[in-house]
């Protein structure tokens, strides 16, 4: 049945916010075809965390719980009437998960057989019925068994009338025991807008085709991480930022110092050295990692102020990573204390040099025309 309305009550620095929230049972069948048919349930907020992160060990407990009864944490939705109609002309409300994505899209990869239960599976008991379903797939389990779990029903919450703040503390509040990751906190922080904007970013080619993420990194966000640290680094060079090192802890700090108070100027430079380095970059580079990423979207900056075309970027950089050495002047920089601010600019100053020299007769004649 439909839980009682309710209002929750948050108070801020004396402000006062306030959503309505609801609950109500919703099947697993149904969710599914909320999501796959009807396309009424998303899991597009910018500050949920990234899908794929639990192994197929944790990914094969949810169902085995499902069956035999533990009970299942619920999830937390943002309700919204999308100004759209049913067939009988009723308003169709879109729901936007911002709690529970990792379990939601795991059901629904287990029913299209997307994987088979882990081998260490137990087996259950249902009834006195003692069932194997250790290494089976969805369509392999017997039918009673896919029929308990297409018909379990989940609590969802359901918050209405949420501003983007409401979301966000709810989101952190509901992740604050959870071991959200320092990268996954500065996302919060970031604002909802701000964040939805990096995550476009880390979506783009350049991320996805060029740089090298090894899968334990990219579970834990590090191409958000180094694309903060980006936006750092040029708040740095224009004086809007002061550099105190580029670890995780300031890069929440540098994230909560923004909340959505980033210009579009800002965000269309950085689209612009994205669409730069998308032109000059093609296929994987693997000296494009979590270290350099930072350095070379800065340069990339450098590059565009003087007129180098994205060919010649890349080109300069190809010859850059083919003479690095583990004694080199830049490896000095990395390694140890890689995140401290004397390191930072140790690796900033060596790109530049290297780039002078390298551009030296292009950056003569661009010099030249601005006299």
């Amino acid at each position: 049945m439909l839980g009682s309305l309710t209002k929750i009550y948050y108070n801020k620095n004396t402000e006062v916010f306030t959503m309505k929230k609801s609950t109500i049972p919703y099947s697993l069948m149904q969710l599914k075809k909320m999501y796959e048919k009807s396309h009424v349930l998303d899991f597009d907020c910018p500050i949920q965390r990234r899908y794929g992160m639990w192994d197929d060990w944790r990914k094969s407990l949810l169902p085995h719980s499902m069956l035999v009864g533990f009970v299942i944490p619920p999830f937390y939705m943002i309700k919204e009437n999308k100004g759209s109609k049913d067939s009988r002309n009723r308003p169709v409300s879109n729901y936007s998960c911002i709690d529970g994505q990792h379990r939601l899209r795991t059901m629904f990869d287990f029913m299209n057989d997307e994987f088979a239960l882990h081998e260490q599976t137990p087996d259950v008991d249902i009834d006195g019925d003692i069932y194997q379903i250790a290494g089976l797939k969805y369509s392999e389990l017997p039918e009673e068994l896919q029929a308990a779990i297409s018909s379990y029903n989940f609590t969802i919450y359901n918050l209405e009338e949420c501003t983007d703040e409401e979301i966000e503390e709810m989101f952190y509040r509901l992740n604050n025991g959870s071991g959200l990751s320092k990268t996954q906190i500065a996302n919060v922080k970031l604002g909802m807008k701000l964040a939805k904007f990096v995550k476009e970013m880390v979506n783009r080619k350049f991320f996805t085709e060029v740089c090298h993420f090894t899968g334990a990194q990219y579970r834990r966000a590090a191409d958000e991480k180094t694309f903060i640290q980006s936006m750092m680094l040029l708040d740095v060079k224009d004086g809007d930022y002061e550099l105190t090192s580029i670890s995780e802890g300031c890069v929440i700090s540098y994230a909560e110092s923004l909340h959505d108070n980033y210009s579009d100027a800002k965000c269309e430079r950085l689209e612009k050295i994205m669409d730069y380095l998308e032109e000059g970059f093609d296929g994987k580079e693997k000296f494009m990692k979590v270290i350099n990423i930072p350095m070379f979207i800065y340069m990339a900056d450098e590059a565009i102020n003087s007129g180098i075309t994205p060919s010649e970027y890349y080109s300069w950089f190809e010859q850059f990573a083919r003479k690095y050495s583990p004694d080199c002047k830049y490896a000095e920089n990395c390694g140890t204390g890689s995140i401290k601010k004397d390191k930072v600019n140790g690796r900033i100053a060596v790109l530049k040099e290297d780039f002078e020299q390298y551009f030296a007769e292009e950056l003569k004649l661009t010099n030249n025309e601005e006299e």
